[in-house]
């Protein structure tokens, strides 16, 4: 009988020091995850479309050429530019999709209510995350750790088969954590490609191409005979549209990156201080304010 109690007072001993998390710090967490899950559609998009408007700029500028040979070096040179500004916007949606699988299982560990086994999916995250940050790691200039993946895989196989509050509390306070290096990292890397100060960042080619795109369309296009007529105005017009909608994009893609690092080391710092979290409520709906801007900056554009 005395072995019994002991082993209640033990068991109450260990529940007692694995605290479960408040509904309130659950939804916090939740509301984070899933407003940073949003965020990863965007930013390579800001590629892509700068890679579509550049190629239409160089094709301008070589219809302008006389020589043959020139016309189809300087459209070969079009092409070859936009591939590698294609293949730039793949390097930004790798590390995107290494933060989408993060946050996804951060929705999912901060639930209310859930029923199922996370054993699978702790497998293999492991698995996917450590492929992901090899290729990551290939690419960039600021490295993840290589074990990132193995962290976070551990941290979801605390929950396992059973769920229960003290084994979730315990997944997100190793999991959340363990994912800040990752997320400042993917942050750290998006604004210096966006909005660097090294010649080629996204902001001063954005503003390159739209002078040049602006002076030359005026010397090839409008300075001709004939050339100031309805159509080709309208192209002049939305392009430079275009460019300005682009830019506003991009501009918004770096604000929503950076209140996505600083509300996740809030959530961090609060997390490993125990703090009931009543500020980072405050924070993530400030960061869901954000990623509709986000949302409305880019319907903007491809309208």
């Amino acid at each position: 009988m005395k072995n019994q109690y002991l082993i209640y007072f033990l068991l109450f001993i260990f529940l007692s020091s694995c605290s479960v998390l408040s509904d309130s710090q659950l939804k916090n967490i939740n509301v984070y995850a899933t407003a940073a899950k949003a965020y990863s559609d965007y930013p390579g998009e800001v590629i892509r479309h700068y890679a579509l408007l550049n190629q239409d700029n160089r094709i301008l500028k070589a219809s302008s050429l006389k020589d043959l040979p020139l016309v189809l070096s300087a459209l070969n040179s079009a092409t070859e530019n936009y591939q590698f500004r294609i293949n730039q916007a793949d390097q930004f949606d790798l590390s995107l999709k290494l933060f989408q699988q993060y946050v996804s299982l951060m929705a999912t560990l901060s639930a209310e209510d859930y029923v199922n086994d996370l054993t699978s999916s702790s497998k293999a995250l492991g698995e996917s995350s450590t492929d992901l940050v090899k290729q990551y790691n290939a690419k960039a200039s600021k490295k993840l750790p290589d074990e990132i993946g193995e962290k976070l895989s551990s941290a979801v196989f605390i929950v396992g088969k059973r769920w229960v509050k003290n084994r979730q509390a315990k997944a997100l306070k190793e999991f959340i954590p363990a994912g800040n290096v990752l997320v400042a990292t993917m942050v750290d890397n998006l604004v210096a490609g966006l909005e660097g100060k090294d010649a080629g960042s996204f902001k001063d080619l954005i503003s390159l191409s739209r002078s040049d795109f602006k002076d030359k369309y005026e010397i090839i296009v409008l300075s001709e005979k004939n050339g100031i007529n309805y159509p080709n105005l309208k192209v002049y017009y939305e392009t430079l549209n275009r460019y300005d909608s682009l830019e506003v994009l991009r501009a918004q893609c770096v604000l929503s990156a950076n209140k996505v690092k600083s509300c996740h080391e809030k959530l961090t710092q609060d997390i490993q201080n125990k703090k009931k979290l009543k500020t980072i409520f405050t924070e993530s709906s400030d960061l869901i304010a954000d990623i509709r801007k986000l949302k409305d900056a880019y319907q903007t554009f491809a309208d």
